[in-house]
């Protein structure tokens, strides 16, 4: 139980807990049963007409904001249920709800960050491109990568509070 073993097991448990909000969080929109599938749709209209995907997604995100917070506690509850199913037998006995009320709390920040970037003017998505093709674009294209989001209003719905109550 060395203090290695312990950062690996961390480092795993973030990886997995990443994995899970990019899958189930940083989508366009929450409906279900396929947040990948709606993604996968959005990323081939961006491809190939970005203003057919920029009404699609509108109209998307115009889905009613009780059905979206009820999806996004289901979300929260099975990425909390995930990691604990992982990792919850190395959490000692009296650190086991704490634990569970921190998963839940990064999962319920991680929709009110995400949010303002739903609602941003252009397509945002929860990727960056590897080392290795940014090394492929021109010096002078890689800040685009890194330009702060350009938001239309305030944010339109408030999907963050409503799934609180996860």
């Amino acid at each position: 139980n060395t203090s290695d073993a312990k950062e690996m097991r961390i480092a795993a448990c973030l990886g997995e807990l990443g994995s899970l909000l990019a899958e189930l969080i940083l989508v366009p929109v929450y409906l279900e049963p396929d947040a990948a599938g709606v993604k996968s749709l959005l990323m081939s209209l961006y491809v190939a007409d970005k203003q057919r995907e920029q009404y699609v997604r509108s109209v998307l995100l115009a889905t009613p904001v009780g059905m979206q917070a009820g999806i996004v506690r289901d979300r929260i509850h099975e990425i909390t249920e995930e990691i604990w199913r992982t990792f919850g037998r190395l959490i000692e006995e009296p650190r086991r709800p704490a634990f569970e009320e921190a998963l839940r709390q990064v999962c319920r920040t991680a929709v009110e960050c995400w949010e303002f970037v739903r609602h941003a003017r252009v397509k945002v998505d929860a990727f960056f491109p590897a080392f290795e093709t940014t090394k492929e674009i021109p010096d002078e294209s890689n800040d685009e990568y890194w330009l702060p989001i350009p938001l239309t209003a305030p944010m339109a719905t408030n999907i963050g509070k409503q799934a609180e109550q996860a």
